[in-house]
C-alpha cells in the first residue's frame, strides 16, 4: 500500500510540476487528493510524531490549500488567481515527499533551496520574536511588510528585521520611535493588531507563519492564511486550539 502511496504521490507531481499543460479541473482534482495523501503517508511511517511542530503546521496547511483549490474547480474558470499558491504548494510537496522516502531523494523533483532555507531555523526565529516587547513585534511585522508604496523593495528579511528590532529596542529600551507621516502610522496600527492575532496561533503555526513572510508573503496574508487554515482542517477531524475569529 505505502509503495502504491508514493508512486500515486510521485505521478501528482508530475502534474503539477507542469500544471500548464492539464485542464485545470484535472489539476484541482490532483491537487486535492495529494495533499491528503501525504499526510496519512506520514503517519503510516510513523514519521509525523517526530517533526517539528512547524513541519506538522506546514502538512496542515498543505491539507488545507488542497482542499481550496478542488474546490476551485467548482468556482472558477481560470487557474490565474490561484496559480502562485499552486506553485508553492508542490514546493511543500516535494520537500515533504522527500522526507517519506529520505533513501529515495532522486525520487522526487528537486526541492527549491529557498525552502530547505527557510525550514532551518523557524522555532529559533519565533523565540527572538515573541521575547521583545509586543510594540517592537510589531514593528518587525512592519519591517518585512510591503511599505505604503506597495513595493516590496524595501522590506527587509525576517532575520535582518529580527537584528533591526532587537538591536534598537535594547539601545533604546521603550517603544519604537514615533513616525509623523500618516500613511506610516497607520501601517504600524495594522502591524499592531496582528500581534494579537499571532499570538492566538498554535506554537507550531507561528512559526510557519513567520516562514511564510520570509518567503515574501505580506504578515495579514500569512496570518489570514494561517487562521482560515485551521478552520478549514476541521473538516478532516483536526481540531486545533485557536481563538482566533473565523475567517471568511
Amino acid at each position: 500500500m505505502s509503495g502504491d502511496a508514493l508512486e500515486s504521490l510521485r505521478s501528482a507531481l508530475d502534474v503539477l510540476t507542469h500544471w500548464q499543460l492539464h485542464p485545470w479541473r484535472d489539476v484541482c482534482t490532483v491537487v486535492g487528493d495529494a495533499t491528503p495523501l501525504i499526510w496519512h503517508e506520514m503517519e503510516r511511517r510513523e514519521i509525523w510524531a517526530d517533526l517539528d511542530e512547524c513541519d506538522q503546521a506546514a502538512v496542515y496547511w498543505a491539507l488545507a490549500k488542497g482542499r481550496v483549490l478542488r474546490q476551485a474547480s467548482e468556482r472558477f474558470t481560470t487557474p490565474d488567481r490561484h496559480s502562485r499558491k499552486l506553485m508553492n504548494l508542490c514546493v511543500e510537496l516535494r520537500y515533504f515527499a522527500a522526507l517519506c522516502s529520505p533513501d529515495e531523494v532522486e525520487r522526487w523533483p528537486k526541492t527549491s533551496t529557498s525552502r530547505l532555507a527557510h525550514a532551518r531555523h523557524p522555532s529559533t526565529y519565533r523565540d527572538l520574536f515573541t521575547g521583545m516587547p509586543t510594540p517592537w513585534q510589531a514593528e518587525t511585522l512592519r519591517l518585512m511588510d510591503w511599505p505604503a508604496n506597495g513595493r516590496d523593495s524595501g522590506r527587509l528579511r525576517l532575520l535582518d528585521a529580527l537584528e533591526t528590532s532587537m538591536d534598537a529596542w535594547k539601545m533604546r529600551d521603550e517603544d519604537p520611535p514615533a513616525v509623523t507621516d500618516r500613511a506610516q502610522e497607520e501601517h504600524r496600527k495594522v502591524c499592531t493588531d496582528l500581534v494579537p492575532r499571532f499570538h492566538r496561533l498554535p506554537t507550531g503555526w507561528q512559526s510557519e507563519v513567520l516562514r511564510h513572510i520570509d518567503a515574501r508573503e505580506r504578515p495579514l496574508d500569512a496570518i489570514s492564511d494561517a487562521q482560515q487554515a485551521i478552520n478549514i482542517i476541521r473538516v478532516y477531524g483536526i481540531h486545533l486550539a485557536n481563538s482566533a475569529p473565523q475567517c471568511a
